[in-house]
C-alpha cells in the first residue's frame, strides 16, 4: 500500500470519529415544503450546542432511465405524501473499485454504497433556522472521482454547516451514463454536467425553504468537481444560478478534464458498442 493511500485511509478514518463525536441525532423529525412537495428530515446537535437541519437523498430531477438516458435532465414530478429525507439515497452506476484504484485512491466510504440508475438526488445540511431569521449563505459541492466514480454520501456536510451556512452535496451521472456521446443530436453527452446544472436550478427553487438564500450560492468542488466548477463557470447554461465558486485540485484547463475535438469522441463510443455487442451506427447506439 502506497504512504499517499495510507494517508488517505487515516484520515477517512479519522473523519469519521470525529463526525460522531460532534453529533448525536436528536431524532426529531424536521418538516420542509418544497416547490415538489413537502419533505421530512431530522435534527442533530452538534458538540457546541448548535442544532443542525438534515435531508438526505432528495430528488432534484426525474430518473433518468428508459427512453431519458443519455439525455439531459428532466424535471422532478411534484409528490402529495411527505418524502422520507431520513436516508442516504442511492449513487450513480460507477466502475468497480478494482477498476479505478489505478486513477483514484483507494476510498473505503465507496464499498458498501447503494448504486443506481435512479440517482439524481442530493443532501441538504443547515443550522435550524426561524421564519424570521434571515437567509444563510448556501454552498454547492460537486463530488470528486475523476467523473467515473463517487457519492454525495462520501462527503458529511455538517461540520461546514455549523458555520452558519447551508450545504448542498449532490449526485451526478458518471462514466457513460454521464459522458457518452455520439457526436450528434442522438447522445450528444456532457449529462453529468447537466445534473450538476440540474442540482442549481432546485436549489434556486428550493433552497429558501431550507434557510438558504438563492442569491447567495457558492458551488465548489474537488479534482473532477473541481474542473466541473470550472466549466460553470464558463458555460452561458449555467450564468445566474450561483454568485461565486471554488476550485479544489482541478479546473477545466487541466489536460484530463475536457475530451477535446481531435480525441474524437465518437472511437470511444464504437469501442463501448464493441465491447456491449451493440451494433457501432449512430441510430442504434444509444438504444
Amino acid at each position: 500500500m502506497s504512504v499517499y493511500v495510507s494517508t488517505l485511509l487515516r484520515w477517512s478514518v479519522l473523519q469519521i470519529l470525529l463526525v460522531i463525536c460532534c453529533m448525536v441525532s436528536d431524532g426529531q423529525a424536521v418538516d420542509v415544503s418544497t416547490a415538489l412537495g413537502p419533505i421530512r428530515g431530522f435534527a442533530t446537535t452538534m458538540d457546541d450546542g448548535t442544532v443542525l437541519n438534515t435531508f438526505l437523498g432528495v430528488p432534484f430531477a426525474a430518473p433518468p432511465t428508459g427512453n431519458l438516458r443519455f439525455r439531459p435532465p428532466q424535471p422532478h414530478q411534484c409528490w402529495t405524501d411527505v418524502y422520507d429525507a431520513t436516508r442516504f439515497g442511492p449513487a450513480c452506476l460507477q466502475y468497480p473499485r478494482s477498476a479505478t484504484t489505478s486513477v483514484i485512491p483507494y476510498d473505503p466510504s465507496l464499498d458498501d454504497i447503494n448504486v443506481s440508475e435512479d440517482c439524481l438526488n442530493l443532501n441538504v445540511y443547515g443550522p435550524q433556522v426561524s421564519g424570521s431569521d434571515p437567509l444563510l449563505p448556501v454552498m454547492l459541492y460537486f463530488h470528486g472521482g475523476a467523473h467515473v466514480a463517487g457519492a454525495n454520501k462520501r462527503q458529511d456536510g455538517s461540520l461546514l454547516a455549523q458555520k452558519g451556512v447551508i450545504v448542498v452535496i449532490t449526485n451526478y451521472r458518471l462514466g457513460a451514463l454521464g459522458f457518452f456521446s455520439t457526436g450528434d443530436s442522438s447522445a450528444p453527452g456532457n449529462y453529468g454536467l447537466l445534473d450538476q446544472l440540474e442540482a442549481m436550478k432546485w436549489v434556486r427553487e428550493n433552497i429558501w425553504a431550507f434557510g438558504g438564500s438563492p442569491d447567495r450560492v457558492t458551488i465548489f468542488g474537488e479534482s473532477s468537481g473541481a474542473a466541473s466548477t470550472s466549466l460553470h463557470l464558463l458555460s452561458p447554461l449555467s450564468r445566474g444560478y450561483f454568485l461565486q465558486a471554488i476550485l479544489q485540485s482541478g479546473a477545466s484547463t487541466s489536460p484530463w478534464a475536457v475530451l477535446l475535438p481531435e480525441y474524437e469522441p465518437q472511437k470511444y463510443t464504437d469501442e463501448l458498442a464493441k465491447q456491449m455487442d451493440c451494433s457501432t451506427q449512430i441510430e442504434h447506439v444509444t438504444q
